[in-house]
């Protein structure tokens, strides 16, 4: 009798252990799908691609109103993390200063500065850091009425294969021909 009431205590011991044991993967489980949920979520406007065109000017509209820059980048960090072969972009707002009535044109130019950036700087070679600008490396004829601003979208690709580097670029701003003002950003190549 006694050896009986211990097996039921050892079977009941593990049905015990079981529902734990299931208890704890399910839970595990849901725990990781949760963090990668939340990750998702809050990661979701790093970068100018994520927002229409709308919502870029709101941004960049909202960086201005913090400042008084003639100048802006979007996202405000300047970095741009972006993955070989996914298209990223960065927001460039251009601002003029201008106190007299009318307008003035700008131009903008994006140039890759090759000037060291720390041991993660892009190495020359056939993947040039400036290859990777996809579109509106550069614009011309911006119209931009005083006081007012423009909104401009730098398109940025890095090709499979690429080192996985950091490289910086220069937004280089000209206002009726002549160098007016110039702002940085960052692109972390990261692994596809």
């Amino acid at each position: 009798m006694k050896y009986l009431s211990s097996l039921k205590n050892k079977h009941a011991a593990m049905e015990l252990s079981m529902s734990t044991i299931v208890v704890v993967i399910l839970s595990v489980t849901f725990l990781v799908l949760a963090i990668v949920l939340i990750k998702d979520i809050f990661s979701g406007a790093k970068n100018a691609v994520n927002l229409s065109n709308k919502q870029l000017i709101s941004q960049i509209n909202k960086l201005f109103s913090d400042n008084e820059a003639p100048v802006v980048i979007y996202p405000q960090s300047g970095v741009v993390s972006a993955k070989q072969g996914k298209l990223q972009e960065v927001g460039v707002g251009i601002r003029n200063l201008g106190t007299a009535s009318g307008s003035d044109t700008f131009s903008y130019e994006v140039k890759y500065d090759s000037s060291d950036v720390g041991k993660e700087s892009c190495p020359s070679g056939k993947s040039e850091p400036i290859n990777w600008i996809a579109y509106g490396g550069s614009g011309t004829g911006i119209i931009i009425r005083n006081g007012g601003f423009s909104t401009n979208r730098i398109g940025i690709k890095v090709p499979i294969g690429s080192a996985l580097c950091i490289a910086r670029f220069d937004v280089e701003i000209s206002k009726a021909g002549a160098a007016e003002n110039s702002i940085s950003f960052y692109v972390q190549s990261l692994p596809k």
